[in-house]
């Protein structure tokens, strides 16, 4: 329990008690007196002569021995409690405390394993104690709002609140601050002399800037004299044994104090910001030398809070030889509400001498917007953003462009808003798309592009029958439904201007599309089958439409684009059957392996779809050619054309397990192992069709050995023969060669996934991500390293098989391309991490791009190595710097290109 500082009825009946001369008895036996743990004392001690009294005056004296002092010291109580016992010394007025002990007043508390506490100065000093093995135990810990402060020896005074400690450790902020001798004011600020400032929180600093003085200023700033950068070097323990040879054994072992190495980093004086809150400043550039941009300053530039939930950063590049580059980076995030970043650049690269013919100078501008909103802020409305926009060689030609960004081919954006209607079947969806060829320059934008969507339902059909117990057939009859519209526009990077706006929204095609469905769901023969009818319908709308003619008179050709209203529909019809067939074999002899099992899924059903033809013909061409177009060319979308068609679909799919004995296991139990994953065949038969009426087979086979080995492979057969000339004919392969199928192409990987046991999978998804974080994870997992693994290998092969006619030969020629890839990391030594991203083009017998890194985890340090060893960004960059975002900046850093010319490092 603790104690509380003030006036009471038993202290009133304590000092009468002292004034007939009681108490001065016992303090002649003994100086102090074990007070019990529930007496209380005033808050403001009484005055030393105040306890020599008489009993005849105790009348007029003892009212004023009551009265406060003068002084407003106190305006509040103190608390005070210890562990082991607690002595008060009526004379000097003085409180021990001894064992965990601890006193507060108001936001300051003292902790330390002895504390006396001088009631009438109203200071207390602290101590440590040590214990029976000679360790320093109960260091005194002073907490003033927040901060904290520990040191060997401590006095402090409440009422003037000033205080001095010697070896003191405090942490303010991300900086920590060792001193051997400190002295804090009442306006708090700290003095300190021979001091030790570092971001480093070990016992013993790695390293840190010395100081002779320093004030520190509390969630302000840290100002300084002269300053010096010191690192620690330890000295590893050297142990010689010996004495096998004797009855004793004898044994050497020196163990030397670490080295504080001095560094040539000396400043007449230092600052050191330490708020809490986010604070305006500069970004210190990193510097280099580029063999054909020159000299450089990269990334530095100003860092802005505007406010707790978004701040912005202004970086520039600038080159010796007339290059540079700016951008803006702008975060933001709301709890609970959304959160994203904003960055917009522009580069200008420059390369040679602006009076020879060889200078080029190339100028980009990129924008990047990453949007994502909390789900539970509205959990019927969700809006997402993820905008990649800009020059198409902006990667190629920014300065510092990642790895990935640099062998792209393409970038694209989406923009979405999404709306639903708790208990209803609908929502609706608007949106904008971007994609753009990083090597053609192709852009292709849909904006706006509105979905509404009515999900499936089952129609109201129970009045047929209304005092049915049971559901029917037509009970499952559901329906789906959607309307679509976009706005789509088709240009170059290079068209696409301020100045061209009005002609790039003629240019844009537009168009509603419908889509309905009907189907159903049966169980026949026994409920064995599964028959599933469905029914599809599209209709398509256009509100330009293009007219082709031909004046006879001038022979010219003409080609309108017409304003108004034009429609087209298609359908089709499709009827499912589907069933499992199941196999077992049982192993008698085997011991391990008990039973093999084998599930084939057929499906045969039947397809009709009717005539379409939506395309006109005329003699537009020149010399009056006959040509083709439709008049949908200027809409968003087109109605397909379809010959007439009743096919017979047919399909199997197989899957192999097999029951086998679980030798990790304690007692006898069986697991299943899968040996064949699926190897599904499908085809179909056109009953209309005027020849070749059985079409190609598709074979699709994928399984996964040992849990980590998966092999995936997928094969286009055709049944039919060819001619001379390398066209497909309708004579069967049986009829003229005697085999069943001729591969047209073949697509497979093998891909091994090994990693140190016993340690998390780094692709599990978390609880409760959103659809938009487990996208994010699934795309991203290569680019992370995860720590908590000795060692992990994720190796691939994949191949493209074609076969091309020859027409010299008249036979079939093979194109193979097929490379390996290898994503690697490996945890070298304790925190040393090297990580291996790239693969080998077999057909091109090339590397592919390949990134080498090794990171060294140096505790309050980071050491990382970046190496491209090939292709046009062959380079290494070497860095090491303080993990502190405080002092990012300070770093040793080496960057180097060699050889070609066109490097961006």
């Amino acid at each position: 329990m603790g104690r509380l500082f003030g006036v009471s009825k038993l202290f009133l009946l304590f000092l009468l008690i002292s004034s007939f001369g009681i108490v001065p008895n016992l303090l002649a036996q003994e100086d102090t007196l074990a007070i019990s743990r529930d007496v209380n004392f005033p808050v403001n001690p009484l005055q030393a002569d105040s306890l020599s009294l008489n009993a005849d005056s105790l009348a007029t004296i003892l009212p004023d021995s009551l009265s406060l002092p003068e002084d407003d010291f106190f305006p509040s109580s103190i608390f005070y409690d210890a562990r082991d016992s607690i002595v008060f010394d009526l004379l000097t007025e003085t409180v021990y405390l001894y064992g965990e002990a601890v006193v507060k007043y108001e936001n300051i508390e003292l902790q330390a394993e002895y504390i006396e506490y001088a009631m009438g100065e109203g200071s207390a000093c602290a101590n440590g104690v040590r214990d029976s093995l000679g360790v320093l135990v109960g260091v005194p810990i002073l907490i003033d709002g927040g901060q904290q402060f520990s040191q060997k020896t401590m006095c402090y005074n409440f009422k003037t609140k000033r205080g001095s400690s010697h070896e003191v450790v405090t942490n303010d902020g991300e900086i920590y601050v060792h001193s051997e001798v400190a002295k804090r004011q009442q306006n708090e600020w700290v003095h300190m002399k021979s001091g030790k400032l570092t971001s480093c929180d070990a016992d013993e600093p790695h390293y840190h800037f010395y100081v002779g003085k320093a004030i520190v200023v509390p969630q302000d700033k840290i100002v300084t004299g002269p300053i010096n950068l010191r690192v620690r070097v330890p000295i590893p323990t050297i142990e010689i044994k010996g004495g096998r040879r004797f009855k004793k054994p004898f044994g050497l072992k020196l163990s030397l104090p670490p080295i504080i190495k001095k560094t040539p980093l000396v400043l007449p004086f230092a600052f050191f910001p330490n708020k809490i809150e986010s604070s305006h400043g500069l970004i210190l550039p990193s510097y280099g030398d580029h063999e054909v941009l020159g000299f450089f300053l990269q990334n530095g530039g100003y860092y802005i809070p505007i406010n707790p939930h978004i701040d912005t950063r202004f970086l520039f590049d600038v080159y010796s030889r007339g290059s540079w580059s700016v951008q803006n980076l702008t975060a933001y995030n709301k709890r609970y509400k959304y959160n994203g970043t904003f960055n917009i650049s522009r580069t200008v690269t420059k390369s040679g001498f602006s009076e020879l013919p060889t200078f080029t100078k190339n100028t980009n501008f990129f924008v990047r917007w990453r949007h994502s909103k909390d789900s539970k802020a509205r959990p019927n409305s969700r809006f997402s953003a993820d905008v990649n926009l800009g020059s198409s060689n902006n990667f190629r030609n920014n300065l510092n462009s990642s790895q990935a960004d640099y062998v792209s081919s393409s970038f694209s954006s989406s923009v979405q808003w999404s709306r639903g209607w708790s208990g209803r079947p609908y929502n609706l969806a608007i949106s904008g798309r971007q994609n753009q060829n990083v090597t053609s320059g192709n852009v292709d934008i849909t904006l706006p592009s509105a979905t509404f969507t009515v999900n499936r339902f089952n129609l109201p059909l129970g009045f047929i029958k209304k005092n049915s117990a049971s559901s029917k057939w037509y009970d499952k009859i559901g329906v789906s439904y959607s309307t679509r519209f976009d706005n789509v526009l088709n240009t170059t990077d290079k068209q696409l201007r301020w100045d061209r706006a009005g002609q790039l929204m003629n240019e844009a095609r537009n168009g509603v599309k419908h889509t309905a469905a009907v189907s159903t769901s049966l169980k026949a023969f026994r409920n064995f089958v599964s028959i599933t009818p469905n029914f599809s319908y599209n209709e398509v709308w256009a509100f330009r439409h293009v007219d082709r003619s031909f004046d006879e008179e001038t022979q010219i050709a003409r080609r309108d684009t017409l304003g108004g209203f034009k429609s087209g529909r298609t359908w089709n019809s499709s009827v499912n059957a589907t069933t499992k067939l199941f196999g077992m074999y049982q192993f008698k002899r085997l011991k391990n392996v008990k039973a093999m099992r084998h599930v084939m899924t057929p499906t045969l059903g039947l397809r009709y779809s009717p005539y379409r033809n939506y395309t006109e013909y005329g003699f537009f061409g020149e010399d009056g050619q006959l040509e083709t177009y439709s008049s949908f060319d200027v809409a968003a979308f087109k109605p397909s054309n379809s010959q007439e068609s009743g096919a017979i679909t047919f399909g199997l799919q197989n899957n192999l397990e097999m029951k086998v004995r679980d030798k990790q296991a304690d007692k006898l139990a069986w697991k299943k192992v899968k040996l064949l994953e699926g190897f599904n065949v499908s085809s179909s038969y056109n009953l209309l069709a005027d020849s070749m009426n059985l079409a190609d087979f598709n074979v699709r086979a994928f399984t996964t050995i040992f849990k980590n080995l998966k092999l995936s492979m997928n094969s286009v057969l055709s049944p039919y023969d060819r001619d001379l000339n390398g066209s497909q004919v309708g004579d069967y392969l049986w009829d003229t060669q005697r085999k069943l199928v001729r591969m047209r192409s073949l697509d497979g990987s093998v891909r091994m996934q090994f990693s140190s046991k016993n340690n998390k999978d780094i692709s599990e998804i978390p609880k409760g991500a959103t659809q938009e974080e487990i996208d994010y994870i699934n795309s991203t997992q290569n680019d992370y390293v995860d720590l908590t693994q000795s060692w992990s290998m994720n190796v691939g092969y994949t191949f493209n098989l074609r076969k091309n006619w020859d027409q010299e030969t008249l036979r079939d020629t093979i194109a193979l391309r097929h490379a390996i890839t290898l994503n690697a990391s490996v945890n070298v030594f304790r925190n040393w991490f090297i990580t291996y991203d790239g693969g080998y083009d077999l057909e091109n017998r090339d590397f592919t791009p390949t990134t080498i890194s090794l990171y060294w985890d140096l505790h309050c340090w980071e050491f990382a190595f970046n190496w491209i060893p090939f292709g046009d960004r062959k380079s290494y960059n070497i860095q090491l710097n303080v993990k502190s975002s405080l002092l990012k900046d300070l770093k040793l850093q080496k960057r180097k290109n060699y050889g070609d010319q066109n490097l961006l490092y």
